[in-house]
C-alpha cells in the first residue's frame, strides 16, 4: 500500500478513531526511511479484488515505518503507569505482573550501579552516568 492509498482508507474513516496496528497497539511513531533501511521492503500487491497476486522485495525508493507501543512493554519500562482498563481482570492481571518486573529490574538495576552517580530510565533502558564523567 502506498502513503497515497492509506490516506485515501483514513479519509473515509471516523477523524476521532484510535488508530491502531494489527495487534489493536495503538500507534507510536511513523518515520520515512529509504526501503532499504533495516531490511529491504517486502512487499504483496494485490489485484482489485484484493487477492495477492505477486510479492516484491525491493531495496530502492522510500517506506514509512509504523511503530506501534505493546502495552506489555509499557508497564515493564513505566511500571508507575496508571493502567485504566474497566471490566478487565485479566489485563491488569497481566499489567501487575509486567508492573512489578518493572520495578524489580529497576531494583537491581540500581543496586548493580549504586556506585553511579545517576541512573536514568529511558524507553526500558537503563543508562548509567557518572557525573565526574559527564563534567
Amino acid at each position: 500500500m502506498t502513503v497515497k492509498e492509506l490516506i485515501d482508507k483514513l479519509k473515509g474513516c471516523d477523524p476521532e478513531a484510535t488508530v491502531c496496528t494489527g495487534g489493536n497497539d495503538s500507534i507510536s511513531s511513523v518515520e520515512a526511511l529509504p526501503a532499504y533501511y533495516d531490511g529491504r521492503l517486502r512487499k504483496v500487491v494485490e489485484d482489485e479484488d484484493g487477492t495477492p497476486v505477486r510479492v516484491e522485495v525491493n531495496g530502492h525508493g522510500g517506506k514509512v515505518k509504523i511503530h506501534s507501543y505493546d502495552i506489555e512493554d509499557v508497564v515493564f519500562n513505566y511500571p508507575r503507569i496508571e493502567v485504566v482498563a474497566p471490566n478487565m481482570d485479566g489485563l491488569l492481571e497481566s499489567c501487575a505482573e509486567y508492573r512489578q518486573e518493572g520495578l524489580d529490574y529497576e531494583r537491581s538495576a540500581r543496586k548493580k550501579y549504586d556506585h553511579y552517580s545517576y541512573l536514568d530510565k529511558y524507553d526500558g533502558h537503563l543508562f548509567v552516568w557518572d557525573v565526574e564523567e559527564i563534567n
